[in-house]
């Protein structure tokens, strides 16, 4: 029976699937960022591995095994302007059923605002923050291929308007050599607002990711390639600022070679780690997200951003990870994590 269990779950959320597509305002986009200091250093995708990181089930619950329970792992990471966002993961495999289930939660804090009228006048001050508790699971179909499913159920308020909905992701990891080559499929944010801040229901942040991650055979490296939002091609947005330089003169526009390059790219994330030691203790990860830098570097000085790294410790039973991303000139976000095995 569980070989049809991947096709009957597409047939049965095709409602959602289908009203979620883009082409409006999505909310809840708090749900596209980073989970972990170590997805982060890695260009803030990453969906096609199966180790012992349970936060990646977050991003792909098919990527759950039982080599990610009996861990607990929290992150924190740090925005510009004191934003911060937390997430919190555990999971255990329940044997007789051969599945593996984890538990999660995201939390979003933006910090106070100061309240205005319309005339400009001070009020009081508020709060703003969006969360997600998180519940899903993972099956082997086969030796090689794992499938998945996460409930989100998503909670906001910005000052006195409230609203909440429900995410759906479906995910697919197929091994293809010896635990040395994965891809990785991940449907998510299918779903519904079913309380609106005030009267209009909008979309969730749908989004269909394509992920390859191989380890190197001789070389102590393991690289992957993360395609995202393939729901839909274009991803280009010409700035008007652009088309002239800081004196005035008109720049060189890109032949349609070009934006056809640079387009595709922007569906790309790229991402590596230096595995250093038996069994791997310290590792070296750097990432590049295309479209970031596309969209965020500064058009008169060169910089890094889209550019991430970061560094991993395992030490016995504890973890700690740091990443970091460039975002624009103006600052980076950093995030860090610790996991704590149990026995």
């Amino acid at each position: 029976m569980t070989r049809y269990l991947f096709p009957f779950l597409l047939l049965t959320l095709s409602p959602f699937f289908s009203w979620s597509q883009s082409g409006g305002r999505a909310i809840y986009e708090f749900l596209q960022l980073s989970p972990s200091a170590r997805v982060t250093a890695l260009g803030g995708r990453y969906i096609s591995v199966q180790d012992s990181d349970v936060v990646l089930a977050q991003m792909n619950p098919a990527i759950l095994s039982i080599h990610s329970t009996k861990s607990i792992a929290l992150n924190q990471s740090f925005y510009l302007g004191g934003t911060r966002f937390s997430t919190l993961s555990g999971a255990f495999h329940l044997p007789k059923e051969n599945i593996t289930v984890h538990a999660g939660l995201q939390y979003l804090n933006y910090g106070k605002f100061q309240g205005a009228d319309e005339f400009g006048n001070k009020t009081n001050e508020f709060n703003a923050s969006d969360m997600a508790f998180i519940a899903g699971a993972s099956k082997k179909l086969f030796d090689d291929l794992s499938i998945g499913l996460n409930l989100k159920f998503i909670f906001s308020q910005l000052e006195t308007y409230k609203s909440s909905g429900l995410g759906i992701d479906l995910g697919a990891l197929y091994t293809l050599k010896q635990d040395r080559q994965y891809l990785g499929l991940s449907i998510r944010h299918m779903g519904i607002q079913w309380d609106p801040y005030y009267e209009t229901r909008e979309p969730l942040p749908f989004n269909i990711e394509l992920g390859y991650t191989q380890r190197l055979e001789y070389v102590p490296i393991q690289f992957s390639i993360t395609a995202h939002d393939l729901q839909r091609w274009s991803l280009r947005y010409d700035n008007p600022d652009a088309e002239v330089s800081i004196f005035g003169e008109p720049v060189n526009t890109p032949s349609s070679v070009e934006r056809f390059i640079d387009n595709a790219a922007r569906h790309l994330i790229f991402g590596a780690e230096v595995l250093i030691g038996k069994y791997a203790p310290l590792r070296l990860r750097l990432g590049y997200h295309h479209q970031r830098h596309q969209e965020l570097k500064d058009q008169n000085y060169r910089g890094l951003s889209g550019f991430s790294g970061g560094i991993g410790i395992k030490l016995s039973r504890l973890s700690f990870d740091y990443g970091m991303a460039n975002y624009h000139l103006a600052g980076s976000m950093h995030s860090i994590g610790l996991t704590f095995r149990l026995k």
